[in-house]
């Protein structure tokens, strides 16, 4: 009977601490990823492709601090940094974020974050003919030879 009851109770009790708290705010990263579709019909798109994509984050990377900081550290290596944002309903981009990198350097991580949330607006994502938040990986791969 004890071991019945203790067992009812871990069950409860664990439970009690998989809910959500209601005091997280609205519009926090946690409430805010449960409409995100993991597969839509149609996968968000860069206007113009992937090889605009390419050509823009070509254009847009700025070397001044990674330069500085490579030169100090005397790093020599490529980094590929695989960065994380959601295409929202009407193209523009959130919660962006370094996900991966091959060698630590916070400047390119910075720099890489700054190129993607300087976007302008993708397609969206499609899910039964409605556009929908979707999740996307980049890879930004600075080249440091």
């Amino acid at each position: 009977m004890k071991l019945a009851h203790l067992f009812i109770s871990i069950c409860f009790a664990s439970a009690a601490f998989s809910q959500v708290p209601t005091s997280l705010a609205k519009d926090s990263l946690v409430n805010d990823t449960i409409d995100i579709a993991d597969a839509p019909d149609i996968d968000p798109e860069f206007r113009g492709g992937y090889d605009k994509l390419s050509k823009y984050i070509g254009k847009e990377l700025k070397w001044d601090e990674v330069d500085k900081w490579t030169a100090k550290k005397n790093f020599s290596e490529n980094n590929r940094i695989v960065v994380r944002f959601v295409v929202e309903k009407d193209g523009s981009l959130s919660h962006v974020h370094v996900e991966s990198a091959s060698a630590y350097c916070p400047p390119c991580n910075k720099e890489a974050i700054r190129v993607i949330q300087a976007m302008p607006k993708w397609k969206p994502g499609q899910k039964n003919g409605r556009p929908v938040r979707t999740w996307v990986r980049i890879p930004i791969i600075f080249n440091m030879k």
